[in-house]
Formats: structure tokens, sequence, C-alpha cells
């Protein structure tokens, strides 16, 4: 499950960077550029974000940024590590943060002294920043993050129906709203709230069938459930299979645009759809 929150940061990273820049990190940017990303061979895993940057004073940088669902024992480690490769290579300023988008409060080290070293980064957590300010966004890749933060006492079927009339107003494109439902639908599941999403997804006065959104994770959810990985396994293939048989049946959408908007593979996509004669 976390290769899915992680998909999805990836998917609005380019969207989210600049208003969260701003509200999390007060951090104002007046330009950024891409940098070579030959940190992957080095590292195992590929940092999430890394951008130059040019600050509103013009003072030139590098922005790196990661995103955590759990608390990481050692992620004091993993950014110091990312730090001095950085550092070494762009030989400017390193500014860190990581977005804590969990349940639980955050217990990650933010700072590490031994050696002669002192280093530290900015830990920020979704649950501690008020949902009105996330609503507020036009930006419905920031919106939908609304569902990890703080719901200041409000129910959380209130928190959801906000965001998804706020995601229906921004996003006039009905195709693309289906991404949207998509990503709110795994994001909930951080917090528990993912059969209360589905729910209100089904109450909402929408005019186009959403079914195909969310069956995919409805498959998914139900494959969890038999507890075994035969069963996750079969569930995860049966959504798979009603998600795209319905889309295909439209007749409307390219293997590229199913794709976008489902998260499942071409390949993957055009296998079902030949088993069906589509």
């Amino acid at each position: 499950m976390p290769n899915d929150y992680d998909k999805i940061i990836r998917e609005n990273i380019e969207a989210l960077i600049l208003p969260l820049a701003g509200r999390l990190f007060q951090l104002e940017i007046k330009s950024m550029a891409e940098v070579p990303d030959e940190l992957q061979v080095t590292l195992e895993r590929k940092p999430d974000f890394v951008k130059h940057i040019t600050t509103q004073d013009d003072q030139n940088a590098i922005l790196h940024i990661e995103f955590q669902s759990t608390n990481n024992g050692g992620m004091i480690y993993r950014m110091l590590e990312y730090y001095s490769l950085l550092l070494r290579k762009h030989r400017l300023p390193i500014i860190q943060f990581v977005v804590y988008l969990g349940q639980e409060k955050p217990t990650m080290d933010t700072a590490w002294s031994a050696m002669n070293i002192d280093f530290q980064y900015t830990l920020r957590s979704l649950r501690d920043y008020e949902y009105q300010n996330l609503v507020a966004s036009d930006v419905p890749e920031e919106v939908i993050l609304a569902v990890l933060s703080d719901f200041q006492d409000q129910p959380p079927e209130e928190i959801i129906r906000l965001i998804l009339e706020k995601v229906i107003k921004v996003v006039p494109d009905k195709l693309r709203l289906q991404r949207y439902f998509r990503q709110l639908g795994v994001l909930s599941k951080l917090r528990d709230l993912q059969p209360l999403t589905f729910k209100q997804l089904d109450e909402m006065p929408i005019e186009y069938d959403i079914q195909t959104d969310y069956l995919f994770m409805k498959g998914k959810e139900a494959g969890l459930k038999e507890g075994a990985t035969e069963g996750m396994l079969e569930g995860i293939k049966e959504g798979e299979k009603a998600v795209i048989v319905k889309m295909l049946k439209r007749g409307k959408l390219t293997y590229t645009q199913i794709s976008e908007f489902t998260g499942i593979s071409e390949k993957r996509i055009k296998q079902i759809a030949e088993e069906h004669g589509l």
C-alpha cells in the first residue's frame, strides 16, 4: 500500500510543490529548474523531489522533499545521506523537508550530532495542518490532501463532503475527476476513512457513473480482507478487470488515457481488452 501513496505523490508533485512550499514550509519560491537525476545511480531509491530553486530574495538553493506515510527510524540517516550527496554535487545550500502523511504522531528524529557533524532537517505533519486551508485551495492535488489534515473536531464525513464538492468545483473535466476521486480513495485509507469516502462518493449528485473510478479500490480492499496473499491478488485482479472492461466498452478512451486515470499499465489494459474481445 505505501507504493500507492508514493505513486500519488509522484503524479501530483509538480502541481503541489508551490502551494505546499508556501503553506507548510513558509518558503517563497521565485522559480524552479530541473536538476540531473544522477543520485539514482548512487542510491537504492530515488529522492521524492529535488529541484534547483531561486527564492524571492534571489538566493539559489537545492530543495529536497521526502514524503512519509509511516514513521521510519532510519529517516535521519537517509536525509543525511541525501544531504551530503546533493551538497557534493551542486555546492549550494540544501533545504530539506519531510512531509508526514500518517495517522500516528510522527516520532522520527530530525537532528543528529556526532563526530563533529551537526545535522537537521525540517519535519512537517499534515495532521497538524487545518483542513480549511487545504480545502480553500483551487489546486485539486492540494485539496485532496485535506483528508490527511487536522479536522478541527469536525465529523469526517463533513470534511470528505467538502473535499469532494471543492474538487468537483475546480475540475470541470469529468474524466480528470475520476483521477482525483481515485487518489482520494487511496489517501483516505491512511486515516481508515476509505469506506466513508466510498459512501460519500455514492451519495454525491454526480451525473456520471463514478463506480469505474473506485471499483478497483473496492476489489483491492476485498482481497485484503481475505487475509491471505491468494485472496488479495484475486481481489486486485477482479477489481482491475471490472474497471478496464467498463471503460473500454464506452469506446471513448485510449489505452493511455485509461492508464492515466486508473494507474493500471497500458500492457495490462491491452491484455484485458484482448481477453474480453474489446
